[in-house]
């Protein structure tokens, strides 16, 4: 029956809306690895736990992702192509710095400084 509470295990609390799937589900998971997933239909699952990685958040299966551990190592993933733009000052650093592409690499700018 589609008017039933989901499915949960003892140390789980679920919202699910509606009812039955498709919208809106939260599952809060107790234990030994506290937990809180957040799923939006289909395109979109966050997760907030007490274990690596501490922060997910997964969109459309994989298709892009953003991941923080405990020790705030950051991973974005882009399936298509990911974009960083500011609209005054953007500043890459790093005590090791890599740029690669597999194809054409483009750097432009009014003036480019090396060193």
């Amino acid at each position: 029956d589609e008017d039933q509470a989901p499915a949960h295990g003892p140390a789980q609390a679920v919202c699910q809306v509606p009812l039955g799937g498709g919208g809106v589900q939260v599952i809060a998971s107790g234990g030994d690895t506290p937990k809180l997933e957040l799923e939006v239909g289909s395109a979109l699952l966050i997760t907030l736990q007490d274990d690596d990685p501490v922060v997910a958040v997964d969109v459309a299966s994989g298709s892009a992702a953003l991941k923080i551990d405990s020790d705030g190592t950051i991973a974005i993933t882009g399936g298509r192509g990911l974009s960083i733009e500011a609209g005054t000052d953007l500043v890459l650093k790093g005590s090791n710095v890599e740029i690669e592409g597999s194809g054409q690499v483009t750097i432009k700018g009014a003036v480019i400084n090396l060193n």
